[in-house]
């Protein structure tokens, strides 16, 4: 870069071009041994994921041990708290499993139409239209 000289007469200091040295990322280097993970290794976990939630409801049924009086339906009876909110979890649950079945299964019912129809021949596609012959005299 190259000042322009000041204006006193003073004579401006000329200083060499200087550019950065071009950064480049270096590649990315694999590991050598690397673990996919398996269905096996998903089940471990969510076994372990499984008994830390069994482990939080039982302290939860523990805790909250006070006798109180439930009424569902025609049954009438008392039981501790805990073990009421958690069938009221599980009721909530079981709603909830029902009514993603039920679109689970419409959305697979769709599938399958659209897949028959997907397989069946169609007149009124050029390359399905029936090739017609003209009959020679």
């Amino acid at each position: 870069m190259t000042q322009a000289p000041a204006k006193t007469g003073q004579h401006a200091l000329s200083e060499p071009h200087v550019t950065a040295p071009a950064v480049t990322t270096p590649a990315t280097i694999e590991p050598q041994h690397t673990m996919t993970p398996t269905r096996t290794s998903m089940v471990w976990t969510m076994v372990g994921v499984g008994a830390a939630l069994l482990l939080a409801i039982l302290v939860f049924i523990l805790q909250n041990g006070a006798r109180v009086r439930v009424r569902f339906l025609m049954v009438d009876g008392t039981l501790p708290l805990g073990v009421g909110l958690t069938f009221a979890a599980l009721l909530g649950a079981l709603l909830v499993l029902t009514a993603g079945a039920a679109r689970v299964l419409q959305l697979r019912r769709v599938a399958r139409r659209h897949r028959r129809a997907d397989q069946l021949p169609r007149i009124d596609r050029p390359e399905n239209r029936p090739v017609q012959t003209i009959p020679q005299r």
